[in-house]
């Protein structure tokens, strides 16, 4: 009797402490990041908006070394007001004022391969954007310059392929890594004044009609992760 309960005085703990480190292995794995973002529009649209800069905050779960998981992502961007000079019907230049602000809140799987203090990612998310441009418009016939503007505003469905880069930088309770990532970003035609839809009236001048236009983005990101549960 004496040699079993001694015995269970031994595998007791020790079954204790291998439950506890299977819940933990269990838990699934949550990762919170923030990083300043830098974005240009392509094809037709980055003929009217200048280079775009914001701010992005990302969550990652996924269980404990599992491969796959989710990634949920908030993105604010803004392209300050650019300049650009159009050739209007006649020859006549027409100078179009264009800006945007773009809100996105994205999610959907990611796959993430870890070696060392190193890991990559891949991740394909979906969601909406809320979109904000403004125009505005200077002919050389005007006494003032961009007497004229608009604004238009709307939701869309948004998509974004995300690849990240991670190197942990610290370990313990509160692990951090830093990385940087690159990402492709569609959504919506955008709405914005173009130079082939600005008729003129004699009296009433010109008349500011949205275009839409096909949205895609490329940007490029460098900031910090913290795992909050890893």
């Amino acid at each position: 009797m004496r040699t079993v309960s001694r015995n269970l005085r031994l595998i007791l703990p020790a079954l204790i402490a291998l439950a506890a480190a299977t819940a933990r292995a269990q838990q699934p794995a949550v990762r919170l990041g923030a990083a300043p973002l830098y974005a240009d529009a392509t094809g037709d649209l980055g003929l009217y908006l200048g280079p775009g800069y914001g701010a992005a905050a990302e969550l990652h779960w996924r269980q404990s070394r599992g491969a796959v998981g989710l990634r949920f992502d908030f993105a604010y961007r803004r392209f300050a007001p650019a300049t650009r000079a159009r050739p209007w019907p006649g020859a006549i230049p027409l100078y179009i004022q264009t800006g945007a602000h773009i809100l996105t809140v994205l999610g959907g799987p990611e796959v993430t391969l870890e070696r060392g203090r190193s890991s990559v990612s891949l991740a394909a998310a979906l969601g909406v954007a809320s979109r904000v441009t403004s125009s505005a418009l200077d002919l050389p016939t005007d006494s003032a310059r961009f007497f004229r503007g608009t604004t238009f505003s709307g939701l869309a469905p948004a998509g974004e392929a995300i690849a990240e880069a991670l190197w942990r930088v610290a370990s313990g309770n509160t692990p951090m890594w830093v990385g940087v990532s690159v990402g492709v970003l569609t959504m919506g035609d955008l709405d914005l004044v173009r130079e082939e839809n600005v008729p003129f009236g004699v009296i009433s001048g010109a008349y500011l009609n949205p275009t839409p236009t096909p949205a895609t983005f490329i940007g490029a990101r460098a900031g910090v992760v913290i795992g909050l549960r890893d």
